[in-house]
């Protein structure tokens, strides 16, 4: 066993003449504790864009809820979904959408901060929660991540893929529920791509910044 850590598991087997002899084995638990945080991963993680899946999403978004109600602080929070995806698979096939799912996810990790919550809830749909920021920074940090998403080129078969996403951006209050504001931050989706897609549609109290579409 190497340096880390062991744990000793033993069972007494008795012998003649009142003797005992132990059997057992030493566990190395370093190694142990490391299959059993890869399994928690997998279980809490989006199998292709490395994102939280649904589950994991709703288990932390509604603790990252409970603090900030503590504080009576508001969260932001934004469903994200790709533009004419299906028109991007049927055109370059399976294997490039993946290649765009996973391009995508992690341009939005390098847009977003270490403690943001970020999510895949569905094909193309994703979901972000904001911590400890005003609305009017939550929209800022999403519209960088917008530009990022457009700035995306994927090479496939000898021709250049770009795509974008719209975005929906709903405001939780101390006292508001995670449901409702997928519900509101949904409903702001939906205007997003109605107008147009490639933007951000939110609160009407928040000014759209002067470089959107």
């Amino acid at each position: 066993m190497g340096p880390g850590l062991g744990e000793a598991r033993a069972i007494p087997l008795a012998r003649r003449e009142g003797e005992q002899m132990w059997d057992g084995v030493l566990i190395d638990i370093d190694e142990r504790k490391q299959v059993e945080q890869r399994i928690q991963r997998l279980v809490g993680t989006d199998m292709l864009t490395g994102a939280l899946n649904r589950r994991a999403f709703l288990e932390q978004g509604e603790a990252a809820l409970a603090r900030s109600a503590r504080h009576g602080q508001t969260l932001s929070l934004a469903m994200l979904d790709l533009d004419h995806f299906k028109a991007l698979n049927d055109t370059y096939g399976h294997a490039a959408g993946d290649l765009a799912l996973q391009a995508f996810a992690t341009t939005c990790r390098e847009s977003l901060r270490p403690y943001d919550l970020f999510a895949r809830i569905g094909g193309e749909e994703f979901v972000v929660l904001l911590v400890d920021s005003r609305p009017e920074e939550a929209w800022a940090i999403l519209e960088r991540l917008r530009q990022a998403v457009a700035a995306i080129e994927l090479e496939a078969d000898g021709e250049t893929i770009r795509f974008t996403v719209s975005l929906g951006l709903a405001v939780l209050s101390a006292d508001g529920s995670l449901d409702a504001g997928l519900g509101q931050a949904d409903r702001a989706l939906y205007r997003a791509k109605h107008s147009g897609r490639n933007r951000i549609c939110g609160p009407e109290s928040l000014v759209q910044a002067p470089d959107m579409p």
